[in-house]
């Protein structure tokens, strides 16, 4: 999950270098970092047996926060 929160936030930095501040970017950054998270859980969940009380709950969050992202793209463009 780091690892996905450093990439989302590199990309954001990246994205940002030459631009100015637009909010459309950030919301992919967090687009990509939340579907990423919610990918490592499951894999986590069914190829390393991982289980704990609030995985599912950390999934279901991640899984909300990408269609919320998602949304606000669509309704942005």
């Amino acid at each position: 999950i780091t690892g996905a929160a450093l990439f989302s936030i590199g990309l954001a930095c990246w994205l940002f270098r030459n631009a100015s501040l637009h909010a459309g970017i950030l919301i992919k950054a967090l687009l990509s970092y939340n579907i990423v998270a919610c990918l490592i859980l499951i894999y986590g969940f069914f190829s390393l047996n991982l289980s704990a009380m609030g995985l599912w709950p950390a999934i279901l969050i991640h899984a909300l926060l990408s269609m919320w992202s998602f949304i606000v793209l669509r309704r942005s463009n």
